[in-house]
Order: structure tokens, then sequence, then C-alpha cells
């Protein structure tokens, strides 16, 4: 994992940061991307932040606003993880 992940993991994270639930409609939502062999990784209801299943070789991740395109929004996971630490330290 990015060295510079680790470091705000361990800077800003707290006690069971990493663990959430799945609505119904996360389940139908991760149903229509399997079938595009795509894994949800955030669904903000307004859009889905989304990367290819590991057996495709692309680290890219995607955004999808339902019933659009999709669009890649980051070119590694590691951009991705990155600017999520980031934007919730800034609104700290």
């Amino acid at each position: 994992m990015n060295e510079k992940i680790i470091k705000m993991i361990e800077e800003y994270g707290e006690v069971r940061d990493f663990f959430g639930g799945a609505s119904e409609e996360d389940i139908r939502n991760t149903e229509e991307m399997l079938g595009l062999r795509l894994i949800v990784i955030e669904d903000s209801g307004e859009f889905i932040r989304c990367m290819h299943s590991a057996d495709v070789n692309d680290n890219r991740v995607f955004s999808w606003i339902r019933g659009g395109e999709l669009s890649i929004r980051y070119d590694t996971f590691d951009d991705y993880t990155i600017d999520m630490f980031q934007e919730g330290i800034d609104n700290l």
C-alpha cells in the first residue's frame, strides 16, 4: 500500500473508521455493476465510484451517474484513496 496512505490512516484514523453496511439499493447497484465487471467502492447517492474487478487489469476509478455513462475519475486507486483522505482532513 502507498506509504502516504498508510501515514494518513495512522495519523487520522479512528476506531471503526472503515466499517459500514450495505443498503438494498447498494446491493442492486452492485449487481448491475457486476454485469459490467465493476465493483462499487463509493455510493454518494448522486453518483457511484467503481473499479473493474480483480480479474481485469485496470487500476482506474470511474464515476457513474445513474442512467449515465462511466467516466474516468482517478487514474489509480491510490489517487482516489489519497483524495478521499485529504477531503476528510480538510473537512475536520
